[in-house]
């Protein structure tokens, strides 16, 4: 789908707005961030990382992007791979989102794996702002954080392709922010019970 393979085997049709293509075809079209997008950083600073091979492109374009994915706190002369996984993830949607013309689908392979629990709602965050102007698909090992913004959920196994059902992906949505009000709460209730036995165990004079 996203062009960057040549597909050798199996049975299937892509369709692009209503018409049938080829992968090949589909490199202007398409926006991909891999799961270790880092790797993939060619320039030593953010700015060159940018705007390498978009001569055209302005600072005020690179503030822009770079507030739209919350990274106006970066050094643009920072090397692009010191930054933590969130921000490495981030800034490469940055990059796609330089791109001139727009990427109409953007194609994200695991945008959450080895991040921390900030930067996981920070990007979760960012790709729910992002649904209203692109067609955006993910793929995940772990999609419960993510399933809250999905209009379509699809399971891919060895016995192949289907859709999971919307009453599955309601209840686990449910079940998944019920359980995380409750791990709050306990947090909270542990904190509270610390605060009370430093207080036994440290009587002030």
């Amino acid at each position: 789908m996203t062009g960057l393979t040549t597909v050798d085997r199996g049975n299937g049709e892509l369709f692009w707005q209503g018409r049938l293509t080829k992968p090949a075809r589909m490199l202007n079209h398409v926006g991909v961030v891999m799961q270790n997008p880092g790797q993939y950083f060619l320039c030593p600073t953010v700015l060159e990382e940018l705007t390498m091979g978009r001569p055209t492109k302005t600072p005020q374009d690179v503030r822009l992007v770079l507030a739209a994915v919350g990274l106006l706190d970066v050094s643009l002369k920072a090397p692009p791979r010191s930054l933590s996984g969130g921000q490495i993830r981030r800034l490469a949607l940055a990059s796609q989102l330089m791109r001139d013309p727009l990427p109409s689908l953007f194609v994200l392979d695991e945008p959450l794996a080895g991040v921390d629990w900030t930067a996981r709602r920070d990007i979760i965050n960012f790709l729910g702002s992002l649904k209203s102007q692109f067609a955006i698909i993910i793929v995940s090992h772990e999609p419960g954080d993510l399933l809250e913004y999905a209009d379509r959920v699809v399971e891919i196994s060895r016995e192949g392709m289907h859709d999971l059902d919307n009453d599955i992906i309601r209840k686990a949505v449910h079940i998944r922010t019920h359980r995380k009000a409750s791990e709050r709460a306990k947090a909270m209730e542990d904190a509270a019970q610390y605060m009370r036995d430093q207080s036994l165990e440290n009587p002030r004079p």
